[in-house]
């Protein structure tokens, strides 16, 4: 049976390449963007809804399907605060959560952070933390939260801090292993990859770390979903 496909943060870095791998995936019939703004994509799988994201009437109406994929996320810098940062990556993925879980959708899927903790001292990953804890504790048949280190990828908007520490951690990740490995950086592309593999491979409430997704991809790189 085909499925119909709610991504959040499609025009982001992970975001887009998971909405180019869902169009192109023929185990979804349709892919619904959410978004503040149009992806820009024109085609016949996809329907491109904009609106206010904070608005739980809007949300109720539109989130309809089968998976919802969470890419959404952005940085303190870029948002301007603390309280910005903490709308766009804590609450507004748990109020998806909570208005797919009313919808009766089986499935989410949402990205987090490497060293996301509820007692970490470093506000980013506290919060980060925060957000998976209260989406665990929503009632749905599958709950995956990713945890990607380092992203590699071409994003539409410059972050200083990424741009800085992108050479070194590349060439720091040639001596990583062990313990170690899951600092790695890792492609968006492999981490929107394994968040469509996940959906069908896993079951009950998992949290995967940067090194699995890695790994995930490597086992299924021959596979439907390469």
């Amino acid at each position: 049976m085909k499925k119909t496909a709610i991504i959040f943060g499609a025009t982001g870095l992970v975001g887009s390449h998971l909405l180019n791998q869902l169009l192109e995936d023929s185990l979804y019939s349709k892919v619904i963007s959410i978004s503040r703004r149009d992806t820009g994509i024109r085609n016949t799988k996809l329907e491109d809804i904009t609106g206010d994201l904070t608005n739980r009437d809007f949300l109720q109406d539109h989130i309809r399907g089968d998976v919802i994929f969470c890419c959404l996320g952005t940085t303190i810098r870029k948002a301007g605060s603390q309280e910005a940062f903490s709308l766009v990556d804590l609450h507004l993925p748990v109020l998806i959560a909570e208005i797919g879980e009313r919808n009766n959708i089986p499935v989410v899927v949402v990205i987090s952070s490497l060293g996301a903790s509820t007692g970490s001292s470093n506000f980013y990953l506290r919060t980060k933390g925060q957000m998976e804890k209260q989406v665990f504790g929503f009632n749905y048949e599958k709950i995956i939260i990713l945890r990607p280190s380092l992203l590699l990828g071409k994003r539409n908007d410059f972050r200083f801090g990424e741009a800085l520490s992108k050479p070194f951690l590349q060439f720091a990740s040639l001596f990583m292993f062990g313990t170690w490995k899951k600092f790695k950086a890792i492609k968006a592309t492999e981490v929107a990859k394994a968040m469509r593999i996940l959906t069908e491979q896993s079951s009950g409430k998992i949290i995967i770390e940067s090194d699995e997704i890695e790994k995930l991809t490597e086992i299924n790189e021959a596979g439907k979903f390469s």
